[in-house]
């Protein structure tokens, strides 16, 4: 029968002991570890709100504006709700897109500087543009000033992760005069074509003259109210959320 060492439960003990320890201290470190990054985030988080209340106070006049827009025009309505639907879809997702934020000195300030020449671009036009003009460029420089103070913040990889909800944050602009009008026309135009179509597929002795039909004692155009943009707007931005919320494949999301 085979004599146990005596040194053999002393030196399993030290093992147990040292293994332990090791993990003792794997546990401490990590503690400390995390600590720190809440530290770090919390102070990013500090520093990237007050930014965002310096913004809103620097931008009281035009998102004032921009209030009173949405209330006017029936197809900027949507405007007010872009900046609540980008913090939330940014709440949903902030465990992936925190996950390793790094200050991005470089492209945050490059985006910075340029949100101050589209705001100093917008003082020096704004004797030349209408007001819907004057009031896009502002917000657009206002959006690329918290784009760019994201990427300071929380850095490249964070705001590659954030994508979506930032470039979210550009349907608040006022679309400019020149796109509104013209998106308007052709879908008052393909309104028209479906008319026409209609008229002639039941059979209705028409007489179309561009967006004006003539029926026998009946003149029927169809006016820029009958263009339908607020309600393609509306669908275009539940298309877009739906394909970020439902669709896992960045390939699908961008088809």
């Amino acid at each position: 029968m085979r004599r146990q060492s005596k040194g053999t439960p002393l030196l399993s003990l030290r093992e147990s002991n040292s293994l332990s320890g090791r993990i003792f201290r794997g546990f401490e470190a990590a503690s400390k570890i995390r600590l720190h990054m809440v530290r770090v985030t919390a102070g990013r988080n500090i520093y990237f709100i007050l930014f965002f209340i310096l913004s809103l106070i620097w931008f009281q006049g035009p998102l004032s504006a921009l209030v009173a827009f949405s209330f006017q025009y029936e197809h900027y309505s949507h405007i007010v709700l872009m900046p609540f639907v980008s913090v939330g879809l940014i709440y949903l997702e902030r465990k992936r897109i925190f996950s390793n934020a790094r200050y991005g000195f470089g492209v945050g300030t490059a985006l910075l500087f340029l949100g101050t020449i589209l705001y100093g671009l917008g003082k020096k036009l704004a004797p030349l543009l209408n007001e819907n003009d004057r009031l896009s460029l502002a917000i657009l420089s206002l959006v690329m000033l918290w784009i760019g103070g994201f990427v300071l913040s929380y850095g490249l990889q964070a705001s590659r992760a954030a994508l979506f909800p930032l470039l979210f944050l550009l349907l608040m602009v006022p679309i400019p005069s020149f796109l509104l009008e013209k998106a308007i026309f052709l879908l008052q135009k393909g309104s028209a074509e479906i008319v026409h179509y209609l008229f002639k597929m039941v059979g209705v002795p028409v007489f179309r003259e561009g967006l004006v039909f003539s029926l026998p004692g009946l003149t029927i155009e169809v006016a820029k109210e009958c263009s339908g943009i607020r309600s393609s707007l509306a669908l275009l931005i539940a298309m877009l959320l739906a394909g970020h919320l439902l669709l896992r494949s960045s390939w699908k999301k961008a088809v």
